[in-house]
């Protein structure tokens, strides 16, 4: 298991951006260092958000209008439950368990935590997370707070 070198500070982060960055998709962001400095910077995660939300838009854009409906939305959804089911319903009964539903977790925290600890010694450091902890705060300056927090109020959409 890969280990933040501050793990209550970036945890959150992390998961905060692969629920709300994500689009819903049950893939992870593709984070890549382009420029070869030995961390993933903001640009670096904005770049592959901008992909994600590409990628998704392609597939779930079934009327070719460039967003996504409440219905195309609910699809997506629905694929990322389906596939959040085939990964982690260990005992097959169709619905995901407390244990499973942290097993889930922890298995995407521990694949952005892989694609951020690129030195690759288990350990994602405060330079390693930088980025993620700047679009984190550019996120929240914007007027999103956190998960749950949404633009009519506080509870969920």
């Amino acid at each position: 298991m890969i280990k933040f070198s501050n793990f209550n500070k970036f945890a959150p982060i992390v998961l905060g951006s692969l629920i709300a960055l994500n689009v819903g998709a049950a893939t992870p962001l593709n984070l890549v260092d382009n420029d070869g400095d030995g961390v993933i910077s903001a640009e670096e995660i904005t770049a592959a958000q901008e992909a994600k939300k590409a990628e998704t838009l392609a597939t779930y854009d079934m009327d070719g209008n460039g967003e996504l409906s409440k219905e195309e939305k609910k699809l997506v959804r629905a694929d990322r439950k389906a596939s959040t089911l085939e990964q982690f319903d260990a005992d097959g009964d169709g619905e995901l368990s407390r244990s499973e539903k942290r097993a889930a977790k922890q298995a995407r925290r521990e694949a952005m935590a892989s694609q951020l600890d690129l030195d690759q010694d288990g350990t994602v450091s405060d330079a390693e997370g930088a980025g993620m902890q700047e679009v984190r705060e550019s996120r929240d300056e914007g007027g999103r707070k956190g998960r749950g927090e949404h633009k009519r109020g506080g509870g969920r959409q």
